[in-house]
């Protein structure tokens, strides 16, 4: 029933079933994941494309406690396209989206482990730009920042490099 409210044309339904999602993610892991996974998997990652930046980040904030109850295999056919799309958010959306898709790299990351490898450069060079980048000095990116760093913790521990 909630897959359907996922593709429902009002945003507002859209983005209440992430948060159900998210919530049942959440509570009922890793059962829930072991039964679903296969069918809400894509779906959170087909409302990364969504036009309203709130769903957007819902959707990356569901997959963030989505992902922490699968397992690699279940994700490994779905990597490519995820990793994309939250580097994309990360590089270009605002700093709401941007800090759901840090949570949600987290958590890729910590699934994925040493198959991250590939992404980790640009991973890591979108990253530092909030550091280096003029445009990201002032207090409103503090919340930004504070994700990179923990993002990058993540990464650390668990990829290597």
């Amino acid at each position: 029933m909630i897959i359907g409210f996922m593709r429902d044309s009002n945003p507002m339904l859209r983005y209440a079933s992430c948060h159900a999602i998210g919530q049942i993610s959440d509570d009922m892991q890793p059962k829930f994941q072991e039964v679903y996974g296969n069918t809400i998997l894509p779906e959170l990652i087909n409302l990364l494309n969504d036009q309203v930046p709130r769903v957007v980040s819902h959707s990356a904030a569901a997959l963030t406690n989505f992902l922490e109850g699968m397992k690699w295999e279940q994700v490994q056919g779905s990597l490519q396209q995820l990793v994309t799309l939250l580097l994309e958010h990360i590089g270009k959306g605002i700093s709401l989206v941007k800090e759901s898709c840090l949570s949600a790299i987290s958590s890729v990351v910590e699934v994925a482990k040493e198959n991250y490898a590939p992404y980790l450069e640009n991973t890591v060079r979108l990253m530092f730009d909030f550091f280096e980048n003029e445009k990201y000095s002032s207090k409103e990116y503090k919340q930004l920042k504070g994700q990179s760093i923990e993002t990058l913790t993540i990464i650390a521990s668990s990829v290597g490099g």
